[in-house]
């Protein structure tokens, strides 16, 4: 779509919604970034894997994707294929698995334009594309009614549907655990699914037979796949007709679709129905009697009409309604819209004035009624410093066995703080409640502190420890009991947090001891003013306190470095000079002065300089190549069709003609050169023919890059095209050139080589003059040229020639010439007037204006043929 429709903000939501994801960008992406790339490790080498094998089993997001290089897009189609990826790289021959989807963004070239087809617009060829199950287009048209609801939501925050803000009963990590449950499911196809599939890829087949659109088995693939894919979304254990209806309508919303259902949808201006029900009706009409089958319809609305409108689930015990439906379909199960409960109020913690209060002995007596209840509450005492809204804990059930919707059970859990360390038998007794008593009663001072003291951590400083510490630093000999132990649990709580960090820096640094190095970055992360001289910068010298006893008690103490005496009295090194800047100047009137400051300059003396000769490098190729090459121009050019036809297979499918490339163009464009020369005596048409084939299969080849031998291969095909008389036989010959053309064009012209343009500009030159600059042959091959562009191309630049071209033909001669230009104009623009104006009566006066006398009668003729 275009620029500023959301497209990559929708990528970053599904790689962080999705359990296993991986997002990239075209940008600087190649083929071994999205595949595998070999790193030489010691003697051998090893495999990195690229974005789609990490993706394996998930989903690989591309931004960017139109800025890929050819060669780094057509990397993927095995992958997107077969979901693997073959590899013969350093040696090694690997496959490697890449079950992923791959979502992709793509920017056109410049603006979207509704007449160019895809593979224009993105410049993305057409097996790339025709591997993506849905392409969706998100276009920035002018509507004024988006502007301005998508203005008023920037703003004011206000929801894009008009309801205010949006509800989130569910949150990521819940969302996250949904698909990951969903992902297993393997719903099966019901007769009924699988008859509306059938039916829409045999009419889609059928109605795009004449179109640009072609329907293939791959279409077919993912209609199946889409229908799945909703089925398990929903839970549902069968793919219904649903599910079938929503693929269908996907596969039309896309561009994969044959567009008969639904007109080119922009998904941009899309958004939520306000019925579900009521829509899904119109739904039902408008796929089933498209597909003509009013069996289904007729069924489906009934049960839509039993399931919403009288909220009547069916029963297996219906067995009217059973026998009066065909013999051939099974009824499918619906299910019922998701339930989706909404999380529950989470109770807030008590906030008491003092630390560490205890529940009364008042409310004992309703723990025995809390015991029968299925939903439990766990309360941990807290002090107002360390307390913390309760988290919200989501859990996934199993699969009802009942019926195909889950529902999502949640838990409120009160965790314990995150700074304490507490083992089983040291852990705060916990206290049922009920919800609607918040009425708590305070037990004495000394039964706080008792309690607290005796569930204290045991990965914690003692109280004594505390005391002490307080006595002989601070001169605190008067804080009660209470204090204390707030003092201990405090700095227990922030010892704890500084260790914390120091292993999460031990951890990044990639070692296995922890140091007073890291001790001091972590007193640095929490804004803390580091201790300095208990550490050393050396990571040898490390101080090491040594354990021992004394007095019954454990000491820890330094052991001090011996230092002989000589070592001191060393004079010490003298101290550099301070760093000083002088000014001075580099060139004076652009030459560089002689002066110490400046580099010395050194004159060479010319006869003593040797003229280095440039070797010039030549394309090697080995000798098998050398000899398939023979080989291969030799069957191109032979007179047995047999085997000319397997070397233009070889050439428009193998992917190893990469090395011989350079060598087919050359060969190419010298055979157009010598056979086009006034010299040659015998008929060349044949030889022409031969190479226009080559040309032709080689464009054909999606795994080969000729745009950078195009200077090569444009000017022969020309050649051929405009050539004033080549023989007899040349009209075949100037038509398979202006295909090979058309297909240059299509797949190598930009904005920026501007081909497309100037080559227009030759060929409208030669139309343009008058009989005596260029003969009619040659203004055959300009005609045919601008006319295998594109119908735009006809209408825009042919149109207005068309008059003019019918009065110069009727001055020729040669009544077989004058014939086939006739017919040849006759053809293409009455295919191209088609295309513009379809409708069933044309009018005659117009022809005769654009046309002139000449054509117009022509014209009306083959009109009236193709109603």
């Amino acid at each position: 779509g275009d620029p500023g429709t959301g497209k990559s903000f929708f990528l970053k939501y599904v790689a962080k919604m999705m359990p296993r994801a991986v997002l990239t960008t075209g940008v600087g992406s190649t083929s071994a970034g999205l595949t595998a790339t070999a790193v030489r490790d010691g003697p051998g080498w090893t495999l990195e894997a690229g974005a789609l094998v990490l993706a394996d089993e998930g989903i690989c997001c591309i931004d960017e994707f139109n800025t890929m290089r050819t060669q780094d897009k057509a990397c993927i189609l095995e992958a997107m294929e077969q979901q693997t990826i073959s590899l013969a790289k350093g040696g090694m021959l690997r496959t490697l698995q890449t079950r992923c989807s791959i979502i992709a963004s793509a920017n056109p070239k410049g603006v979207y334009d509704n007449e160019d087809p895809l593979t224009i617009n993105t410049a993305l060829s057409s097996p790339l594309l025709s591997r993506f199950d849905l392409i969706l287009l998100t276009l920035d048209t002018q509507n004024t009614e988006w502007d301005n609801v998508a203005a008023t939501y920037i703003t004011e925050g206000i929801d894009l549907l008009g309801h205010g803000a949006l509800k989130k009963p569910w949150s990521i990590a819940k969302m996250r655990d949904y698909f990951i449950t969903i992902k297993s499911a393997e719903p099966e196809m019901t007769p009924e699914a699988e008859t509306i599939i059938k039916t829409y890829y045999s009419m889609s087949r059928r109605v795009t037979e004449n179109t640009e659109r072609h329907i293939t088995v791959r279409q077919l693939e993912s209609t199946v796949r889409l229908a799945q894919a909703h089925a398990k979304l929903c839970f549902s254990k069968t793919v219904n007709i649903l599910d079938a209806i929503v693929a269908v309508l996907l596969m039309e919303a896309s561009l994969n679709g044959c567009g008969k259902l639904l007109d080119k949808m922009n998904a941009l201006h899309t958004t939520f129905a306000q019925q579900p029900e009521r829509e899904y009706e119109g739904h039902v009409h408008l796929v089933l009697d498209w597909l003509k089958l009013p069996e289904l319809r007729d069924f489906e609305l009934e049960r839509i009409a039993r399931e919403y409108d009288q909220s009547m689930p069916w029963t297996e015990n219906d067995e009217n309604e059973k026998r009066t439906m065909p013999c051939e379909f099974k009824k499918p199960f619906i299910p019922p819209p998701p339930v989706v409960p909404s999380p529950p109020t989470q109770p807030q913690p008590s906030i008491i004035n003092k630390p560490n209060t205890l529940l009364s002995s008042q409310i004992a007596h309703k723990e025995k009624q809390e015991e029968v209840k299925s939903h439990q509450r766990t309360q941990q005492y807290s002090t107002p410093f360390s307390a913390k809204p309760p988290v919200l804990n989501e859990k996934l059930s199993p699969i009802d066995k009942q019926g195909p919707v889950t529902r999502i059970n949640t838990q409120i859990l009160i965790p314990i703080d995150e700074n304490s360390c507490l083992d089983e038998q040291s852990q705060v007794k916990r206290r049922k409640i009920d919800d609607e008593n918040n009425t708590f009663e305070l037990n004495s001072k000394h039964e706080q502190a008792e309690e607290v003291y005796k569930n204290a951590f045991l990965y914690s400083f003692s109280v004594e420890s505390i005391e002490y510490l307080a006595e002989k630093l601070s001169d605190c000999r008067y804080l009660c009991d209470e204090s204390l132990v707030y003092l201990t649990l405090q700095i227990s709580a922030t010892i704890s947090n500084l260790l914390q960090d120091a292993c999460k820096v031990l951890r990044k640094c990639r070692r296995n001891d922890l140091t007073t190095e890291d001790f001091a970055f972590a007193l640095k992360l929490n804004h803390l003013e580091p201790m300095y001289g208990g550490y050393t910068t050396s990571s040898i010298e490390r101080l090491l306190f040594h354990k021992i006893k004394k007095d019954n008690r454990i000491l820890y103490h330094i052991t001090d470095n011996i230092v002989q005496f000589d070592e001191l009295i060393i004079p010490q090194s003298k101290i550099p000079l301070d760093i000083s800047i002088r000014i001075h100047w580099l060139a004076v009137n652009g030459k560089q002065p002689e002066i110490n400051e400046n580099p010395i300059i050194d004159i060479p003396i010319r006869s003593t300089v040797l003229k280095k000769k440039l070797n010039k490098t030549s394309h090697i190729i080995s000798k098998e190549q050398q000899i398939y090459y023979k080989e291969l121009t030799e069957m191109c050019i032979c007179s047995n069709e047999q085997k000319r036809k397997q070397a233009l297979l070889i050439l428009s499918a193998d992917n190893s003609l990469q090395q011989i490339l350079s060598r087919l163009i050359l060969f190419i464009s010298e055979g157009v050169r010598v056979n086009l020369a006034p010299t040659s005596t015998f008929d060349r048409s044949i030889i022409l023919k031969y190479l226009m084939q080559m040309s032709d299969a080689l464009l054909q080849n999606e795994e080969l890059y000729l745009e950078r031998y195009l200077h090569y291969l444009l000017p022969a095909i020309l050649s051929c095209l405009l050539e004033r008389r080549i023989s007899r036989d040349h009209w075949s010959l100037r038509d398979l050139a202006a295909k090979c053309c058309k297909q240059i064009i299509r797949k190598y012209a930009t904005a920026i080589n501007c081909l497309q343009q100037r080559t227009i500009d030759v060929f409208y030159r030669i139309l343009s003059k008058n009989n005596e600059d260029y003969t009619w042959p040659t203004r055959y091959g300009a005609f045919i040229g601008l006319c295998e562009m594109s119908h735009k191309v006809i209408i825009q630049i042919v149109f207005p020639l068309i008059k003019q071209l019918g009065e110069q033909i009727q001055l020729i001669s040669d009544i077989e010439l004058a014939q086939k230009i006739t017919e040849t104009v006759v053809k293409y623009v009455t295919i191209a007037y088609r295309s513009v104006y379809n409708d069933n009566e044309t009018n005659e006066k117009k022809l005769y204006e654009d046309f002139g006398s000449y054509f117009a009668p022509l014209i009306q003729h083959n009109l009236i043929l193709l109603l």
